[in-house]
């Protein structure tokens, strides 16, 4: 450990034993700290709250709710909670099992009329505690639906659990999940500013959520069929004060029985065995648990509870002491906003960031981060030149942090940016340096079906790498795909127009319109992009080779994308507003 966190965490341990001296000083840290942090971490808005001893000590509002925009973040702002709904959501189930309108231990499809999309027999054993703990069994997402283990066996972290468990708390309450939040959690707890669905006043002080380089996405209205939809995994909307009562509650174990209340923070499954985290050190997975709600942290000083929330553009983290009842919990409302997690945690938490290291997003104070951030905002703000010139530069003064990785990186963020000329010139450069990486050619090949329709250029490039690397797997699979698509697009289909209404609807996260005589394909908050036919069922993307559409039956689909990711999704029905 080193001076400068010796001497963090002395002042901690004086602060969170001593609720009236040194308070004072730690609010000041914070207030001082926090705003060098965002700018270093591109994170536009902020908004955290920190408990000591069962209270509300400091509560901090910094920066805008959009980059597009001078609107200040004030203690009022609504943020996306994303993953942070879980802890929350375990609680409210926790309420319900000490009523006995939930067994905990019940297999869920004894009280929930819902078949998986799977014939597997094992799904007959998932309980309520496996789904808290993650250890269900069911997959985290986006892939194709199979149990990957025994239900009860071991963790894996699991969002699509919480949301097949959400419908069995409308079920059996006759109430929607958001009702049922209202009555259990937000109206109890005085969380006004909380919602798990659409919200007009809320949204009218929301934050926007932020690409990695500061493009702003102003929150938008959902279709119809969402508008709402609750999702026990990750729906939340709410304040960091909001959340702090909600924290506060739990930590002291108000509306909870004895029985039920420590089951938040104690340790159901030891994650050293877990499939995800076999590469990671023993050293640190022998540290983390998960309880039924939050993740658990062993360190040499305490028992630590944690969560982190990952809505894409916006994050959160929470991490706190449930015997001290203490803890620090954080929105962001950008994508970067985990990469300042140690640097907020260890204010209040100093000592090792066993959290923060599961999670493995890349610190602020990473140095090739930082090379690779200069290139990319070089091009962001003055074209594919001044990005070329930067890297140059960067390569000359710190050759160790400008490897083949961070060059990749650095043109797929420039991707997702769409600018493709900047994309294309740092991967030429890198084509130059390191003319015998296969990673070069694959990312050429990658941005060519990104560029729209040019997979037989991106054919090309995959070949190329081929010839570099023989035994390569990822480019043969890049190159059947390119081929594919290329095929595909050279033999369009017309559909009559009663075949494409038919597939209207939204499909999980995944929207489907009609627009000028062509489906549309719009996720999250992202613009609709006009689908083109190549079979009946099959749509590819007008201006993106990337992905394809499947119709797999009436009522689901599958989004298959070049690297192998698949998105599934079944077609909710439009219901009226509560």
């Amino acid at each position: 450990m080193t001076i400068q966190r010796i001497a963090l965490y002395v002042a901690a341990v004086v602060v969170l034993a001593t609720p009236t001296h040194g308070q004072s000083a730690l609010r000041a840290r914070l207030d001082s700290a926090i705003p060098p942090i965002m700018r270093t971490g591109d994170v536009p808005g902020l908004e955290a709250a920190v408990i000591l001893n069962g209270k509300l000590v400091w509560t901090g509002a910094f920066g805008v709710r959009s980059a597009a925009s001078t609107e200040r973040v004030d203690p009022h702002t609504v943020f996306r909670a994303a993953s942070l709904t879980k802890p929350l959501f375990a609680y409210l189930v926790l309420r319900l099992a000490d009523r006995g309108i939930i067994d905990l231990d019940a297999p869920i499809v004894e009280r929930l009329q819902y078949v998986a999309p799977t014939t597997d027999p094992r799904t007959r054993l998932i309980t309520p505690r496996m789904i808290l703990s993650h250890t269900s069994g069911m997959p985290n997402c986006c892939g194709p639906w199979a149990l990957f283990a025994d239900p009860g066996t071991t963790w894996e972290y699991s969002p699509i659990g919480f949301d097949w468990l959400g419908p069995m708390v409308e079920r059996v309450t006759g109430m929607s999940l958001n009702d049922v939040a209202k009555r259990e959690v937000f109206e109890p707890l005085g969380m006004t500013r909380s919602s798990l669905v659409w919200n007009d006043t809320l949204e009218s002080n929301a934050a926007a959520s932020h690409t990695m380089w500061g493009r702003a996405q102003q929150p938008t209205r959902p279709p119809d069929a969402e508008l709402h939809t609750a999702y026990a995994s990750g729906s939340l909307q709410t304040t960091a004060d909001d959340y702090a009562n909600f924290l506060i509650a739990a930590m002291e174990g108000r509306g909870l029985s004895a029985r039920s209340a420590p089951l938040l923070f104690t340790p159901q499954v030891e994650l050293a065995t877990a499939r995800s985290q076999r590469a990671k050190p023993t050293a640190l997975t022998s540290r983390l648990a998960w309880a039924l709600g939050f993740g658990v942290a062993r360190t040499d000083s305490s028992t630590e509870f944690w969560q982190w929330g990952d809505a894409g553009n916006a994050k959160a983290f929470v991490i706190g002491d449930a015997r001290r009842h203490s803890a620090i919990v954080y929105f962001a409302n950008a994508q970067t906003g985990l990469t300042i997690a140690g640097n907020i945690v260890s204010l209040v938490f100093p000592g090792e960031q066993y959290p923060v290291e599961m999670l493995g997003y890349p610190s602020i104070d990473d140095l090739p981060r930082l090379a690779r951030r200069a290139i990319v905002l070089a091009a962001l703000d003055s074209g594919a030149a001044a990005g070329a010139r930067r890297l140059e530069r960067e390569r000359a003064q710190h050759p160790e942090r400008v490897t083949v990785f961070q060059l990749v990186a650095a043109a797929e963020a420039l991707r997702d940016e769409r600018k493709f000329d900047a994309a294309d010139t740092v991967l030429s450069l890198a084509a130059h340096y390191w003319p015998d990486s296969a990673d070069v050619p694959i990312a050429q090949g990658d941005l060519r079906l990104a560029l729209s329709t040019n997979s037989a250029a991106a054919a090309a490039f995959y070949r190329r790498a081929l010839r570099i690397a023989p035994t390569n797997t990822v480019a043969p699979a890049r190159l059947r795909w390119a081929l594919g698509d290329s095929t595909g697009r050279a033999n369009p289909i017309a559909l009559p127009p009663s075949d494409l209404q038919r597939r209207v609807g939204t499909y999980g996260r995944i929207h489907i319109t009609v627009a000028n005589g062509h489906l549309m394909q719009a996720r999250g908050e992202d613009a609709p992009d006009a689908m083109v036919a190549i079979a009946p069922d099959t749509f590819v993307l007008e201006k993106d080779a990337s992905m394809i559409v499947r119709f797999t039956t009436r009522d689901s689909l599958t989004v298959e994308g070049y690297a192998g990711d698949r998105l599934t999704g079944e077609r909710t029905p439009i219901t009226a507003a509560p």
